[in-house]
């Protein structure tokens, strides 16, 4: 398997948010071979060592159901996780597919923003949340564990997001 190749950066906004037809068929691509490829190469080379009662989740987020203007590309790559969930649990029955639909999580994702500008937007985001909050990595492994150790859920995608869609 090759190392994934770098996200290339998207193209500055020339007026306001940009939309697929900006946006350079490569960066498209990319966004699509990070989230779905991704998880398409994953679950192609552990499914066949994942015991018949084993589980396997999935990571999305809550753009591909609220997306944001200029995301739309986004959007599209957390929706075709989502449907590549529900297939997947169809097609590998007996073992177990399921999708964590995080919120925003206070990762190591967000350190290209400097300190001030973080702060400020994590308090914009956590303004949007039923929560107030910004969600924590351990509250998403939590879900996952959740995922893992029930042998009831299949084909369902949890959303762990401190209420973003409901607000």
């Amino acid at each position: 398997m090759r190392a994934p190749r770098p996200l290339p950066a998207p193209p500055p906004p020339a007026r306001g948010p940009t939309g697929p037809q900006d946006t350079p068929l490569a960066t498209a691509r990319a966004l699509f071979d990070v989230r779905l490829w991704g998880s398409i190469t994953a679950v192609k080379y552990a499914a066949p060592r994942i015991r018949r009662s084993g589980s396997i989740t999935l990571t999305t987020g809550t753009i591909g159901i609220r997306p944001a203007p200029g995301r739309a590309l986004a959007a599209a790559s957390a929706s075709a996780v989502e449907g590549l969930v529900r297939g997947l649990a169809v097609e590998l029955a007996p073992i177990r597919v399921n999708a964590i639909r995080s919120g925003t999580i206070r990762t190591p994702m967000w350190n290209g923003i400097p300190e001030p500008q973080r702060s400020d937007l994590f308090t914009t985001l956590a303004r949007n949340t039923l929560t107030g909050t910004i969600g924590e990595p351990d509250q998403i492994a939590a879900a996952h564990l959740h995922l893992i150790q029930n042998s009831f859920i299949t084909g369902t995608t949890l959303t762990v997001d401190g209420g973003l869609l409901l607000s």
